[in-house]
C-alpha cells in the first residue's frame, strides 16, 4: 500500500508540473500570435500536443493506481476517487496529509480551469465523457469534477442550490457545483441523452448559478465530435475573452 500510495503522489506531481508548463505555454502563444510569429506558434501548438498527450496518460496511470489501491482496501474500484482515499487513511494522517496537500494545489493551479457538473458513468465514458475532459486538456484548460468531490460534504453543500431536491445522485452533483464553483471559470453541465432528472438539474443549476458562464452540453453514444468541440471551442473562447487573455 505504501509503494501504491508513493506512486499516487507521484502521479499528482507530474500532473500538476504539466498544467504549470501548459499555463507557461499559453503565455508564449499569445505573444507569439501578437507579433505573428507563425514559426513559433507552430513549435509551440506541437508542445501544447505533447503536454495535453502527457496529461492523458498521467490521468489513465492515476485511474490505474487507485483502482489498484481500491482492490488493497476491499473497496470498489469503479467507485473510488482521491476524495474518498482521503477519507480511507484517516488511521494514517501523514499520507493523508500528503494527499490532501496534492489535491488542494491542483485546484489551486493557476489558469483556466472549467467545472465538468455530471454523473462519473457520463464524465468516464470513451464516446461521451471523455472526448470532452481529452479536449479540455489538450486546449490547456484544467478540468474540475463535480462528482470527486466528497459525498456527505456535497450532499450538506446541495441545500444552498435547492432545498428540496429528492434524487440523492443529482444533490451529489448540486453540492459539488456549490463547493467548487468559486474555483471554476466556467461550468459544462454534461449529461446524456436523454436524462429526465439531469434535464431537471442542470435548468435549476444554469438558474441559480449566475455569476460563472455556463454550457449545457447534452451527448449520446451516437454524437459526432465536431460538433462538440466547437462548441467547447466556442465556449472557453468566451471565458478567456471575460478573462482578458483574448
Amino acid at each position: 500500500m505504501a509503494s501504491l500510495m508513493e506512486e499516487l503522489l507521484e502521479v499528482l506531481g507530474e500532473e500538476e508540473a504539466q498544467y504549470e508548463a501548459l499555463i507557461e505555454l499559453g503565455g508564449a502563444k499569445k505573444d507569439a500570435v501578437i507579433r505573428a510569429d507563425i514559426e513559433q506558434l507552430g513549435r509551440i501548438t506541437v508542445q501544447e500536443q505533447d503536454a495535453a498527450s502527457m496529461l492523458l496518460n498521467l490521468s489513465n496511470k492515476r485511474t490505474r493506481v487507485l483502482n489498484d489501491m481500491a482492490t488493497v482496501l476491499g473497496k470498489e474500484p469503479s467507485d473510488m476517487t482521491i476524495a474518498k482515499m482521503i477519507g480511507y487513511l484517516e488511521k494514517q494522517p501523514e499520507e493523508q496529509r500528503q494527499l490532501q496537500e496534492k489535491q488542494e494545489q491542483l485546484l489551486k493551479q493557476e489558469g483556466l480551469k472549467v467545472l465538468l457538473a455530471a454523473h462519473s458513468y457520463v464524465v468516464e465514458d470513451a464516446a461521451m465523457g471523455c472526448a470532452v475532459t481529452d479536449y479540455l486538456k489538450g486546449a490547456g484548460v484544467i478540468p474540475l469534477r463535480a462528482d470527486l468531490v466528497d459525498r456527505d460534504a456535497a450532499l450538506k453543500h446541495s441545500r444552498e442550490l435547492s432545498p428540496t431536491c429528492k434524487w440523492e445522485i443529482s444533490r451529489e452533483i448540486l453540492g459539488g457545483v456549490s463547493m467548487l464553483r468559486e474555483q471554476a471559470d466556467g461550468i459544462i453541465l454534461l449529461s446524456a441523452f436523454p436524462c429526465g432528472p439531469d434535464a431537471m438539474v442542470n435548468e435549476l443549476i444554469a438558474r441559480r448559478v449566475k455569476d460563472v458562464p455556463i454550457l449545457n452540453l447534452v451527448v449520446d453514444s451516437q454524437t459526432g465530435t465536431a460538433g462538440v468541440e466547437t462548441r467547447l471551442e466556442s465556449f472557453i473562447d468566451i471565458i478567456r475573452f471575460q478573462r482578458g487573455d483574448l
